[in-house]
């Protein structure tokens, strides 16, 4: 169901214009941000979108795009509100009775609001690489309702929505994050160069 409702919030909202960057002359990642405005019109999406299914859910009327979800004829009711039925013995919570007895019905029913946000996951690869991943944590608060019974069950997922990757330049030297001695480096010929010619006149100085 969150899956069904990214993918719509997907069609309303361009997702590739949340994240912006700006790079140098050489292809150097300088900055990046979120666009603000399309950051909040995908949140609003996301919990409208997902609010909507969820009704739909208590309803027992699923969306066309939703009824390809596979459901066992036996254990699936028509009834408006209530989604399966389980064997009696099962509601008892005994693993020994929980396929014995008539099928009772359960209901599905949000809580509580839905929790969204968008998190920004940044990675360091390899040499002087950096790995952008933005990903949606949603977290539901569902309560099942069979009778003599009801359970409240908080539904948690993280669901990715793009990455990036920006390639850095390679310093001339890399020590892995180490403690060990620093290697005295080679100067520039050039600089070789003018540090050969200062030293006469130094000297006659």
């Amino acid at each position: 169901m969150i899956e069904y409702a990214v993918r719509q919030s997907q069609n309303e909202v361009n997702v590739d214009k949340v994240l912006n960057y700006e790079l140098d002359g050489n292809g150097n990642l300088i900055y990046h941000y979120f666009d603000t405005k399309i950051y909040n019109d995908m949140l609003t999406s996301l919990i409208s979108n997902s609010q909507t299914y969820i009704q739909l859910l208590e309803e027992g009327s699923l969306p066309e795009e939703l009824e390809t979800i596979p459901q066992e004829s036996h254990d699936s009711v028509n009834e408006i509100g209530l989604l399966y039925s389980i064997p009696l013995g099962q509601a008892t919570g005994n693993s020994l009775l929980a396929n014995l007895g008539p099928k009772i019905p359960i209901q599905l029913t949000a809580i509580a609001d839905i929790n969204i946000h968008i998190n920004e996951e940044i990675k360091s690869l390899g040499i002087n690489n950096t790995f952008l991943r933005l990903a949606i944590d949603f977290e539901v608060n569902a309560q099942i309702i069979i009778p003599f019974t009801t359970i409240s069950d908080p539904v948690k997922t993280t669901i990715p929505i793009g990455f990036a990757f920006f390639p850095g330049e390679v310093p001339q030297f890399y020590s892995g994050n180490s403690n060990g001695v620093m290697p005295s480096l080679p100067l520039p010929i050039e600089e070789q160069l003018e540090e050969e010619t200062a030293q006469p006149s130094d000297s006659n100085n």
